[in-house]
């Protein structure tokens, strides 16, 4: 019979921490009640699946926290907030560090064995974890051979989108890494030796208990997953591919099934008791803040250096991303500024990452609020930093913007793709989002994957519909809100360095009307757009272009060896 859930929410923790390992340090998150019944280990999707996924993990910490279960979350060393490089680690790394995380959970808890959560990439390794017993919640296990296909693929459209065509074919980055070369995916630098991890990962056997849960259509690598676990359960449900999602997806029937099925894995047991602290996080690494919104967490960077910093930055993300950016861009920025004397900090936005607050219920002036009561913090954590900068992606600049209007203390802005506000914005912007669309699903329609896809049934008719014609709207009171924004913005007495790219089809029209509105009210303001370059600079030489120039802006020119 299944458990069903428990009636009354307990309270708990959050604790962020830095998780030393034999190998290295984890950026972990303990989600826990002073005395859970049970504990769970999340394994983390790989690259931008990592950000697709990260809410919905943290939303189902949540709600298993409240629910008497201490719930671990990590990254991957050189993945989300954890040190290192992408391209330093592969395959065996990360499993390393899946199963630190797992001694570390075991050893703090030890009356119960962690229930091991897994999703995509993450859902392969947690099958391949060294604790036959184990129970295991793998959701859409990917093989690596499979999950390089798809990277494979993504690129190839996106090259396509930039270029009109493809001037790096799969064949050529399958051919440099049998040279032992590093290939561009999407951002991530994705080494020989990587490739060939990926390509010789497949799901492992275990005796324990468990579930395999599909999502989609196809469902073959789930029962690949499955045949592998005799005593395991078998789920199927029907979502859209919210690992590969940009934007808010109902996950609602996945939450409920993995409530269902860890009840029924690991019923209620006597109440643990945490036998090790956690340890107390000391220069860089994690911060908490009260915004008007709720609470907000984030990640600081502090510089080595023992002297006061030379500026002090705050990152802040777009609509639908987190504090480590696009392919993890802001995390790859704040460490090398970090270099150059500059501390940072990288919040999670209210409703977003890991910060508290109803996604739903986001808007620009609750996200504005969270930017000043952080503007707020790192002034008060670094009262002697030098100038007050603010850095951002996407919607995020018009927070960043309304956060000037109102703050004289902001000395420089450095925008990266900023979207137009109120008056700016120009009636074609929603036609030209259209035509860009419709152009990146004719190109689609090229390969040969594509028609695969559409033969079995696995694209989604209302996924395309709202790509096509459900662009971002404003009502018009946002709209009205958008100008009063500007017209306080009028005075700005700071500096501003606009950075666009050249494929993203918001670009022109924002370019031109921002261009306009600061030279019409004297505001010093830098222009530059990265050739080919899409709206979140996916590719390794765009973004160093974008935080080379940005940096320049900031404090001068700066090398990754500072």
């Amino acid at each position: 019979m299944t458990e069903p859930p428990m009636s009354v929410r307990l309270p708990f923790h959050e604790t962020p921490f830095l998780l030393e390992t034999a190998s290295g340090a984890l950026a972990a998150i303990l989600h826990a009640p002073d005395a859970p019944l049970r504990s769970v280990l999340m394994v983390p999707p790989l690259a931008e699946e990592r950000k697709a996924c990260h809410r919905i993990l943290c939303d189902l910490a949540r709600i298993w926290a409240a629910d008497g279960t201490a719930v671990l979350r990590f990254d991957y060393r050189g993945t989300g907030d954890s040190p290192g490089e992408f391209a330093d680690f592969s395959v065996p790394d990360w499993l390393a560090d899946a199963e630190a995380a797992r001694d570390c959970l075991r050893d703090r808890y030890p009356q119960c064995d962690p229930v091991v959560v897994g999703i995509r990439f993450g859902a392969t390794l947690a099958s391949r974890l060294a604790a036959p017993g184990a129970a295991r919640l793998l959701v859409e296990p990917v093989g690596g051979a499979d999950l390089l296909k798809q990277l494979l693929q993504r690129n190839q459209v996106n090259q396509m989108v930039a270029y009109g065509r493809a001037p790096v074919s799969r064949a050529c980055i399958e051919a440099s890494w049998r040279q032992g070369e590093c290939a561009d995916l999407d951002g991530y630098p994705f080494t020989a030796r990587l490739a060939a991890d990926l390509a010789a990962l497949a799901p492992g056997a275990w005796a324990g208990a468990g579930c395999v849960v599909s999502t989609g259509p196809d469902i073959r690598a789930a029962d690949a997953a499955h045949s592998l676990a005799p005593t395991s359960e078998r789920l199927a449900l029907r979502l859209p591919a919210f690992w590969n999602t940009v934007g808010r997806v109902d996950v609602d029937p996945l939450t409920r099934a993995l409530a269902d099925a860890l009840h029924r894995l690991a019923p209620a047991g006597v109440p643990c008791v945490a036998l090790r602290p956690l340890p107390k996080p000391v220069g860089s690494g994690p911060i908490v803040l009260e915004s008007p919104s709720g609470t907000i967490r984030g990640w600081v960077e502090r510089p080595s250096s023992a002297k006061p910093p030379v500026a002090r930055l705050l990152l802040i993300h777009g609509w639908s991303g987190d504090r480590t950016g696009p392919h993890r861009m802001f995390v790859t920025f704040a460490r090398r500024l970090a270099a150059a004397g500059v501390v940072s900090l990288r919040i999670d936005l209210s409703g977003r990452g890991d910060s508290g607050g109803d996604t739903d219920a986001a808007s620009i002036t609750a996200m504005t609020a969270d930017t000043r009561a952080a503007l707020a913090w790192l002034r008060q954590a670094c009262p002697d930093g030098g100038p007050v900068i603010v850095t951002a992606i996407c919607s995020g600049c018009k927070v960043a913007i309304s956060a000037a209007a109102a703050d004289p203390g902001i000395d420089a802005l450095a925008l990266w793709s900023p979207e137009s506000m109120g008056a700016l914005r120009a009636a074609a912007t929603g036609r030209r989002k259209t035509w860009h669309a419709l152009t990146t699903y004719a190109l689609k329609l090229t390969r040969r994957e594509t028609w695969v896809k559409i033969a079995t049934g696995r694209i989604r008719a209302d996924m395309v519909k709202k790509t096509l014609i459900q662009h971002e709207t404003r009502s018009a009171a946002e709209a009205a809100e958008e100008d009063r924004i500007l017209q306080r913005f009028r005075g700005y007495s700071g500096r501003i360095c606009f950075i666009f790219g050249g494929s993203d089809p918001d670009a022109p029209g924002s370019a031109a009307a921002y261009a306009a509105f600061c030279a019409r009210h004297a505001i010093r303001y830098d222009l530059h757009t990265v050739p080919h370059a899409g709206h979140s600079y996916y590719g390794l030489a765009w973004e160093a272009d974008v935080l080379a120039r940005s940096a320049e802006f900031m404090v001068g020119p700066t090398t990754e060896e500072e």
